[in-house]
Protein backbone atom coordinates (compact mmCIF):
# COMPACT_ATOMS: atom_id res chain seq x y z
CA UNK A 1 0.00 0.00 0.00
CA UNK A 2 2.92 2.16 1.11
CA UNK A 3 4.82 1.59 -2.17
CA UNK A 4 1.15 2.50 -4.68
CA UNK A 5 0.68 5.86 -2.79
CA UNK A 6 4.49 6.43 -3.13
CA UNK A 7 4.11 6.06 -6.86
CA UNK A 8 1.40 8.34 -7.07
CA UNK A 9 2.46 11.23 -5.24
CA UNK A 10 6.09 11.03 -7.77
CA UNK A 11 3.19 10.89 -10.76
CA UNK A 12 1.59 13.63 -9.29
CA UNK A 13 5.27 15.73 -9.12
CA UNK A 14 6.11 14.80 -12.19
CA UNK A 15 2.86 15.86 -13.84
CA UNK A 16 3.14 19.25 -12.27
CA UNK A 17 6.62 19.78 -13.59
CA UNK A 18 5.67 19.08 -16.89
CA UNK A 19 2.43 21.18 -16.44
CA UNK A 20 5.20 23.90 -15.32
CA UNK A 21 8.12 23.21 -17.89
CA UNK A 22 4.96 23.34 -20.90
CA UNK A 23 4.21 27.18 -19.45
CA UNK A 24 7.61 28.17 -19.64
CA UNK A 25 7.93 27.34 -22.87
CA UNK A 26 4.78 28.89 -24.41
CA UNK A 27 5.44 32.21 -21.89
CA UNK A 28 8.57 32.25 -23.76
CA UNK A 29 8.18 31.41 -26.70
CA UNK A 30 5.09 34.29 -26.73
CA UNK A 31 7.43 37.18 -25.35
CA UNK A 32 10.03 36.58 -26.97
CA UNK A 33 11.61 39.55 -28.37
CA UNK A 34 13.53 38.06 -31.69
CA UNK A 35 10.76 37.14 -33.96
CA UNK A 36 11.27 33.44 -35.36
CA UNK A 37 9.55 31.58 -37.10
CA UNK A 38 9.62 28.80 -34.45
CA UNK A 39 7.91 30.53 -31.69
CA UNK A 40 4.23 29.27 -33.06
CA UNK A 41 5.47 25.74 -33.28
CA UNK A 42 6.67 25.94 -29.49
CA UNK A 43 3.59 27.54 -28.66
CA UNK A 44 1.71 24.40 -29.75
CA UNK A 45 4.44 22.26 -28.58
CA UNK A 46 3.75 23.70 -24.97
CA UNK A 47 0.26 23.60 -25.32
CA UNK A 48 0.07 20.09 -26.22
CA UNK A 49 2.25 19.41 -23.15
CA UNK A 50 0.59 21.25 -20.98
CA UNK A 51 -2.78 19.78 -22.23
CA UNK A 52 -1.42 15.77 -21.56
CA UNK A 53 -0.14 16.65 -18.32
CA UNK A 54 -3.34 18.36 -17.28
CA UNK A 55 -5.52 15.43 -18.29
CA UNK A 56 -3.34 12.99 -16.65
CA UNK A 57 -3.53 14.82 -13.77
CA UNK A 58 -7.25 14.94 -13.79
CA UNK A 59 -7.42 11.28 -14.01
CA UNK A 60 -5.28 10.86 -11.36
CA UNK A 61 -7.30 13.13 -9.11
CA UNK A 62 -10.12 11.08 -10.28
CA UNK A 63 -9.17 7.84 -9.11
CA UNK A 64 -8.68 8.81 -5.57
Amino acid sequence: MDQVFSGNKFEIAFNISLLLFALVVVISSVFNLIDTERNFLYAILGIIIGSGSITRLYQLNKNT
